[in-house]
């Protein structure tokens, strides 16, 4: 049995804690592409140079808590 950290929430997390994920580099470019653009909001298609499949790459990022889903196929930073 692996040794278990609870969290304040009630929940179980594995101890040690592991480290966090660092991003890749097209995703620190994807990230700086989407912050540097005049409007807030990005179309998934717009990702299609970062990755053969944007819409998996932004989930991924969604994950992190880095980009949020504001309405379909539209993402913010």
């Amino acid at each position: 049995m692996t040794p278990e950290q609870l969290t304040l929430d009630g929940g179980a997390v594995p101890y040690p804690i592991p480290p966090p994920r660092r991003l890749t580099e097209r995703q620190r470019y994807l990230l700086a592409y989407m912050r540097a653009r005049s409007n807030p909001t990005m179309p998934t298609y717009l990702a299609r140079p970062f990755y053969v499949d944007p819409y998996g790459a932004l989930r991924r990022l969604e994950r992190m808590g880095l980009v949020q889903r504001v309405a379909r196929g539209k993402w913010t930073a």
